[in-house]
């Protein structure tokens, strides 16, 4: 009640007569506000504040009868819209759509109409007003609430509503913009261009801007502020009431402006960021989904070759325990239970690829063609974060690969600079270019400016399901799966694909390895093998799975080497400085001391020290690789390990002979 008294004191200005007919009334804004934010229940205190402001602002214009009459019809008049509003309209007191802007606007036109009709009627009825004046009277008495209502409503509404910081942050860019009103109220009342003031349009400008920028909250305090500034104007130029009424019309028509446009804004925005957080639980979702039907295609997958080798396994037992044995039917078996193990590890890799592209098939293609469709994939959503995505490789010598693959590679590693690059300030740039890497590879490099990387984070940055700080890690939420699919199906092509960066801010680097031909691996294998075959080794295996351990010594003698066994930590290294093995051939989980202890203390005694150790483990992680060769392994094998892999490590010790 007290502030609805102190705002009719203020804003008595210019009134017909002795009554509350005003060019700006803002009581009626205070009035629908507290009933929308507080209740109908609340419209008793509405008639008692404004009878109480006829008496103590205009000290009992009229009867007393009249007086209560008059209070009575704003009371119910105002109450009636807010009814209207909220009951039948379902009009939402926070503003949060362009809807309900819309909605307040016309019902207050329409209700500020029938109350100014009804009121200025009781008054002139009364003999308070001459008839004359009734349609002036009620002119200025609509345009006067009105202006109240949708000036002062939505900025009471909007402070009065739950949120976790003030409408607008004293900053800047708020500064400006006070200084951009002040400039536009110069430019209509200060500026010398003759007679009354004519410009009225320019203080639009500052209401859209304000509105475009900050949106329903700009809008109201900028349309507050502006009106402020027009009643002190037109009060220190002492307009003519001709004037006063052009103004009222044209601050309605502002008022309206910077309403409409920060609700429509405010609702874009709102829009955006559901879109945003649908995005996002989708890609989750899918992540997940994407996962779970990783795992059980794999159990699905394994359980065909895993079945097919326990049953030979089971029927060259058999053929072993029967008289005569048929060698040929034997090794045949045999040949059909590596080829099932082979299987096994194949399904293994494949369904690593989240792109379910099945079986790879491998075309001879060039870069620049890898490079120009990963990026129409991403182009428009470059283009619509102010992205310039720049190509270079023409002159690249063409690869044998699936082509689909590694444009999913490239894909995935264009969407991660994008990510990085669409809320950076100043320029946004993603270069791809494709090079002779030479020694038989070609390179592709997807190089950002964006917010760069943890140098920290990026012996990990390749690991499944590995997290970190977003910004930093680029990551898009979800599981964490991208890059350590991209490393999977690059290395299916035997090549490699590496990052780095400067540090936090300084942009990123990806590049992509892949060789001529990805038929050559196979062919360096079996060369390894043969020469592998031709030069046997003293070798140590430390194993505690007694048949894995015997399986490798079976295979690894029949390759021509001489091979110890230790079941421990602590016979592995008894045995290693009794035999002076040439290759050690190490598990990492050992019983009485892990494969760590194991190499360290081998590497501490100087005449083991010419021995080549391989680490082998069920876990090959880049902090696997690194803890390893930290003890003191020269490689890091994966389980299952293949003959082929030793082979060709032993192959390579030639020069170490």
């Amino acid at each position: 009640m007290l502030g609805y008294v102190a705002l009719d004191a203020i804003s008595f200005i210019d009134p017909i007569g002795a009554f509350a007919i005003t060019p700006w009334n803002p009581p009626p804004g205070l009035s629908l506000a507290f009933l929308l934010r507080y209740g109908l229940r609340q419209a008793p205190w509405l008639f008692v504040a404004a009878l109480a402001a006829d008496l103590l602002v205009r000290g009992a214009p009229a009867p007393f009868s009249i007086m209560v009459a008059a209070s009575l019809l704003l009371a119910i008049g105002y109450t009636g819209a807010a009814a209207v509003l909220t009951r039948v309209l379902r009009f939402r007191a926070d503003l949060v759509a362009l809807r309900d802007a819309a909605v307040f606007v016309v019902t207050a036109g329409v209700a500020c109409s029938v109350i100014a009709i009804a009121f200025v009627a009781l008054v002139a009825g009364s003999g308070l007003l001459p008839v004359r004046e009734f349609w002036t009277g009620v002119t200025q008495f609509w345009i006067g609430d009105l202006i109240g209502i949708v000036v002062t409503t939505p900025v009471l509404l909007l402070l009065t509503r739950e949120r976790e910081r003030p409408m607008l942050r004293p900053t800047r860019t708020v500064a400006f913009e006070a200084l951009g009103i002040a400039f536009a109220l110069w430019i209509v009342f200060g500026t010398a261009l003759g007679g009354e003031p004519k410009l009225f349009y320019v203080l639009f400008l500052p209401v859209i801007w304000i509105a475009m920028r900050h949106g329903i909250e700009g809008g109201v305090i900028g349309t507050l502020a502006v009106q402020l500034g027009l009643i002190a104007a037109i009060v220190l130029t002492r307009q003519r009431g001709g004037t006063v009424l052009d103004f009222q019309f044209l601050m309605l028509a502002v008022a309206a402006t910077g309403l409409l446009l920060g609700a429509a804004v405010s609702e874009r925005r709102a829009i955006e960021r559901q879109l945003r957080d649908k995005q996002t639980r989708l890609d989750r979702s899918l992540r997940l989904a994407a996962a779970s039907e990783l795992a059980s295609a794999l159990a699905h997958e394994l359980n065909q070759p895993l079945s097919a080798i326990t049953a030979y396994v089971r029927a060259c037992e058999m053929m072993v325990a029967a008289s005569p044995v048929d060698s040929g039917e034997l090794r045949a078996t045999m040949h059909k239970v590596v080829a099932e193990a082979g299987r096994a590890g194949n399904v293994v890799r494949r369904l690593r690829d989240f792109f379910r592209s099945g079986t790879a098939q491998p075309e001879t293609v060039a870069p620049a063609v890898l490079v120009d469709e990963a990026c129409a994939t991403v182009r428009e959503r470059a283009e619509r974060h102010r992205i310039a995505l720049e190509t270079a490789g023409a002159d690249a010598p063409p690869v044998t690969v699936d082509r689909v693959q590694i444009e999913a590679v490239l894909h995935n590693l264009l969407a991660n600079a994008i990510d990085a690059l669409k809320h950076a300030p100043g320029e946004r740039r993603v270069r791809v270019a494709a090079t002779n890497a030479g020694e038989g590879f070609v390179q592709i490099a997807v190089a950002d400016n964006g917010s760069g990387i943890d140098p920290s984070l990026l012996p990990r940055l390749f690991e499944p399901f590995m997290q970190a700080d977003r910004p930093l890690a680029r990551a898009g939420g979800g599981l964490g799966l991208g890059l350590a699919l991209v490393k999977g199906l690059v290395e299916l092509h035997s090549g490699s694909v590496s990052a780095s960066s400067a540090g936090k801010g300084m942009g990123a680097e990806f590049v992509v390895r892949l060789p001529l031909d990805a038929r050559v691996e196979a062919a360096a294998a079996a060369t390894a093998v043969a020469r592998a075959t031709q030069a046997g080794r003293r070798m140590l295996v430390i194993e505690d799975d007694a048949d894995v351990a015997m399986a490798m010594r079976v295979v690894l003698e029949m390759a021509g080497h001489a091979v110890a066994i230790a079941r421990n930590g602590p016979d592995g290294l008894e045995a290693a400085r009794a035999l002076k093995p040439e290759v050690v051939l190490c598990d990492i989980g050992l019983p009485g001391m892990d494969g760590y202890e194991v190499a360290r203390r081998i590497r501490a005694d100087a005449a083991l020290r010419a021995s080549f150790l391989v680490a082998l483990s069920g876990y090959a992680q880049t902090g696997d690789v690194t803890s390893a060769r930290a003890a003191g392994f020269d490689e890091h094998l994966a389980k299952p390990t293949s003959i082929e892999k030793v082979n060709r490590i032993v192959a390579g010790l030639g020069a170490r002979a």
